[in-house]
């Protein structure tokens, strides 16, 4: 606060070494000794204006990407620091050019910017490279702004998905138990077998029966609880009434397993999808597609449907055009109404993930372009950070879709599976690929 009349002095400025001015001797005081594992941490305690990523830069090509050893800094290591931080001093007096980028991660998540190449994260980040300073920073925020919007856009989604496969989890749960109940309906017919067969031998009243079990090769004496209400016949058939009641259970109780894992592995793929999703045009189409599917309230009467937009395109080494769904919808109208014939269809097995497409024209499709498509099918599933990942593939004319299925399931048959381990180089060519065709 200022009040009036009074002097404002600046604050007191901490004795730090400002890189413009430092010389040699300095920079070389000022990490001697060395504090063991945090070289960065004092370069940037020490030294004005200087981020935990450019202090990490030079750490890394003092000691060529190695953990320091010890507490001092060998000759030969501080001078590849001081010639690092040299190199950034000649670029911000502009004696150098400067190379302006953002830094993302496999995942398209951002994480940080600067104006020298950054060498610490090796094939770990993915760099965008921009024009000037502006440009970078433009970019940066307002990708990082967009992020958080789709982010907030789609927690209801991430809620919605969340609750119910863990209210379809505890359903299946409960009728998994139930159908192992019903494995004793075996034995309730043998029991009213039993009892049929020794009728002549029991009294209304008993509350045990005592027969031989003629299923048992060796005729052991087993015994049977009765109710002591009702007659040795009505015993009898209490059990062929148990019998059939838990068959009648357990067909019930299959058929409505197999629904909820039909279902639990559809909501796995929207799931899959949203996390998928880079615009609020992708997470607008999801909502109509989980409102279709009686998840969400329907839109009001008279607003228009959301306008997807067209598949993701790459293009492989061979020149082949690769398409690929962003959700499941989609997935459908890509393999059953866009694809030809002859097209090649890609899937990762067992595993949420897109549709993929080669596009044939008539054309044999050779085994790199098909390596490339299933990388593109892992990297577009819920599997991409897997090591391993199976991706099944076979002719578009093997693809069915069953009566009744949910959007994105399919069945296919005559396929091959290829494991494939994500590689974003080849991905990136790929999809670079695409721009050098259209331009």
């Amino acid at each position: 606060m200022v009040l009036p009349g009074m002097t404002y002095a600046m604050p007191p400025r901490e004795e730090r070494l400002c890189l413009l001015d430092a010389d040699r001797d300095a920079l070389t005081r000022l990490v001697t000794p060395m504090q063991p594992g945090k070289l960065a941490k004092q370069l940037v305690a020490g030294m004005e204006g200087i981020s935990p990523l450019l202090a990490r830069e030079w750490a890394y090509y003092a000691f060529r990407g190695s953990e320091p050893v010890g507490d001092q800094i060998e000759p030969e290591q501080a001078d590849r620091l001081v010639f690092a931080m040299q190199q950034t001093r000649s670029i911000l007096l502009g004696e150098q050019p400067a190379h302006y980028a953002t830094l993302r991660t496999r995942e398209g998540m951002l994480k940080e910017f600067c104006f020298q190449r950054i060498a610490q994260y090796g094939t770990l980040m993915l760099e965008s490279e921009a024009s000037s300073a502006c440009e970078t920073l433009d970019e940066f925020y307002a990708r990082r702004d967009q992020d958080a919007r789709l982010k907030q856009r789609a927690n209801d989604l991430f809620t919605l998905l969340m609750h119910t496969m863990e209210r379809i989890s505890k359903r299946l749960a409960n009728q998994r138990e139930e159908l192992a109940a019903c494995a004793a309906k075996e034995d309730m017919k043998r029991k009213g077998d039993l009892l049929s067969a020794n009728l002549y031998q029991l009294q209304k009243g008993d509350a045990v029966a005592r027969v031989q079990n003629f299923y048992d090769p060796a005729c052991p004496t087993v015994e049977i609880p009765l109710d002591v209400r009702l007659t040795p016949s009505q015993n009898a058939q209490r059990y062929y009434a148990k019998y059939r009641k838990a068959s009648t259970a357990e067909k019930v109780l299959v058929e409505q397993i197999r629904n909820g894992e039909e279902e639990l592995r559809y909501i796995d793929s929207v799931f899959d999808a949203l996390t998928r999703c880079t615009s609020e045009t992708d997470i607008a189409v999801l909502r109509e597609e989980l409102a279709g599917e009686g998840y969400l309230r329907a839109a009001r009467r008279g607003t228009k449907p959301t306008r997807s937009q067209p598949p993701l395109v790459f293009r492989s080494s061979d020149g082949f055009q690769i398409l690929v769904g962003r959700n499941n919808r989609q997935n459908d109208q890509l393999t059953l109404k866009q694809a030809a014939k002859q097209d090649l269809w890609l899937h990762t097995q067992g595993i949420p993930g897109s549709h993929v497409i080669v596009v044939s024209q008539g054309r044999e499709i050779p085994e790199s372009t098909i390596y490339e498509a299933a990388l593109l099918a892992a990297h577009h599933s819920k599997g991409r950070d897997s090591a391993q990942v199976p991706v099944d593939y076979c002719p578009v004319r093997y693809v069915k879709k069953p009566n009744g299925a949910k959007p994105g399931m399919v069945i296919f048959t005559n396929y091959q599976t290829l494991y494939v381990k994500p590689d974003e180089e080849i991905l990136e060519r790929c999809r670079e690929g695409v721009h050098e065709t259209a331009g």
